[in-house]
């Protein structure tokens, strides 16, 4: 039994189907199986404000759509997003498997792109990495090849041209790249990801944007992907490398800054192309999400040990995923994960907040994708996606708009040992969130009544919020029932609302209260 697996030379793509194998030289080899760099997004946090006629939150329905543009017709093998001519507007760079690509966002039709006419190197181009290489402010690219790496420099002169800087770094079959400032002079270095030994390349603080070996030789494995993150908490960068077997963490060393340690991990076992870094999981330290042949796995930073990552337990995909990008894309403010993958469409899995994922249905592209890029290409205020496919790189647009809601709103009075409440109707098949304000304190429930399912919130140290539900002998209307209980006596006022962007619904009154076991008001309509 054999997979097509697609092996790329210098000179030549050839499809074949090739025997599973463990993990060996010897056995199957993808000689330029990419995933590039991954291109950090920036996450809006949107936060509200007090007090009372206030937009809470809503949930949002999240839908990728196709742009049908098809940007060039050869294999694309990498993709990076950045201002490459200085207008806001995001451009792409992207590596082919012959001469490389610009593609200038038309800021007259956001998100449509045009060929800049340039074809920047003829070697097959595994993966690129954007950054300002030589301090001048634009956005230069470091190219992963099939050989020899280039360095392009973007013209200030004529921005978003890119001109060779006639540099020849290295000889080996390189996968991927990423910028950052190692060695903590000020200036972005390359981390290069070979098979066989990784390099890290010096950014010449003499001679800007001039790049020199630092003489390193980290690894033997074939590696594909990488990523840059402090892993530590020391304040440097240090690097997530994915293998054709186990994934190797590098740590940078405080007292020779630039200069990588193995950490003597070996994280997980399977062929592993692509790694995105992030806070998958809440806490303060950055996370891995890895896209391997096969079942996807998150890999969490300990708290109590940074730098060492366990294995979440969780398998997302069965697929032949090549690169992962990381972004808050469903507006949860959870960077979640959209996942380019070969052997099925690309799909998008959506954090939790906890670091635990789902797949969000969709099926995007028909086409092998080997890396993905995300930024919001058409300024919607959502995140994008651009894949770099086996024809072209594709771009699909983020179409989330907030689900579809109705006003619902709960007055509450103390009356002997119960709460009573105004009725609260909710339609069936529709979704939305309950906004409170007690004392000053803004707080929010989540409900969902497709599945009759009610998250509770704490108000405060002496108010606790718990509810339940249940459906009527009638269709057409959900009871919500909530119980009031409290720890301690006092006094405040609560206000509920609920809002569907143009209207809302609000309603409160005055609590006294004594100690008690609970109370209970109920809703219905």
């Amino acid at each position: 039994m054999g997979r097509n697996v697609l092996l790329r030379t210098r000179n030549n793509i050839a499809r074949r189907s090739l025997p599973i194998k463990n993990s060996s030289r010897q056995g199957w080899r993808k000689s330029s199986i990419r995933s590039g760099f991954l291109l950090a997004a920036i996450l809006l946090c949107p936060f509200m404000l007090y007090p009372y006629n206030v937009p809470v939150a809503l949930a949002q329905d999240l839908v990728f759509i196709d742009s049908g543009q098809r940007l060039g017709n050869a294999i694309s093998n990498g993709v990076a997003l950045g201002d490459l001519n200085g207008n806001t507007h995001l451009d792409a760079f992207v590596a082919h498997g012959n001469a490389n690509k610009v593609w200038i966002n038309d800021p007259n039709n956001n998100g449509m792109f045009n060929d800049s006419g340039q074809n920047l190197g003829g070697a097959t181009s595994n993966g690129v990495a954007l950054g300002d290489l030589n301090g001048d402010g634009l956005l230069d690219a470091f190219v992963a090849n099939e050989g020899a790496n280039r360095v392009w420099i973007n013209d200030p002169n004529n921005k978003g041209t890119f001109s060779d800087s006639g540099q020849n770094l290295g000889g080996a079959t390189s996968n991927g790249v990423a910028l950052g400032d190692l060695n903590g002079d000020g200036l972005l270095d390359a981390f290069v990801a070979n098979e066989g030994a990784n390099r890290v390349w010096i950014n010449d603080l003499n001679n800007k944007g001039t790049f020199s070996d630092s003489g390193q030789n980290l690894g033997g494995a074939f590696s594909y992907g990488v990523a840059l993150g402090d892993l530590n908490g020391d304040g440097l960068l240090d690097v997530f490398v994915a293998n054709e077997g186990a994934n190797k963490v590098w740590i940078n060393n405080p007292s020779n800054k630039g200069e990588f340690s193995d950490s003597g991990q070996n994280l997980g076992g399977a062929f592993s192309y692509g790694v995105a870094l992030g806070h998958l999981n809440g806490d303060a330290l950055l996370d891995a999400f890895v896209a391997n042949d096969g079942a996807n796995k998150v890999w969490i930073n300990d708290l109590n040990n940074k730098g060492s990552f366990n294995d979440s337990g969780h398998n997302f995909g069965v697929a032949f995923s090549f690169g992962v990008a990381l972004g808050d894309v469903d507006g949860d403010n959870s960077p979640d994960a959209f996942v380019a993958n070969r052997s099925i469409s690309d799909i998008v899995w959506l954090n939790n907040g906890s670091g635990d994922f789902s797949d969000n249905g969709q099926l995007l592209g028909t086409l092998d994708s080997y890396h993905v890029a995300i930024g919001d290409v058409d300024r919607d205020g959502y995140l994008d996606a651009v894949a770099a496919t086996e024809m072209s790189a594709r771009v699909f647009f983020n179409r989330t708009a907030p689900r579809p809601t109705y006003n619902i709103c709960c007055s509450w009075s103390y009356q002997a040992s119960n709460y009573w409440g105004q009725p609260c109707s909710a339609q069936p098949d529709q979704s939305g969130t309950i906004g409170a304000i007690q004392n000053g304190t803004i707080v929010e429930m989540t409900f969902n009544n497709e599945v009759n399912t009610y998250t509770g919130v704490v108000i405060d140290a002496d108010y606790t919020l718990s509810t339940s539900s249940s459906l009527s002998g009638e269709t057409t209307t959900n009871h919500l029932y909530l119980t009031l209980s409290s720890d301690t006596s006092g006094f405040g006022r609560m206000e509920w609302w609920r809002t569907d962007g143009t209207k809302t619904c609000k309603g409160g009154s005055d609590l006294s209260f004594t100690k008690t076991s609970g109370g209970k008001g109920v809703g219905g309509g």
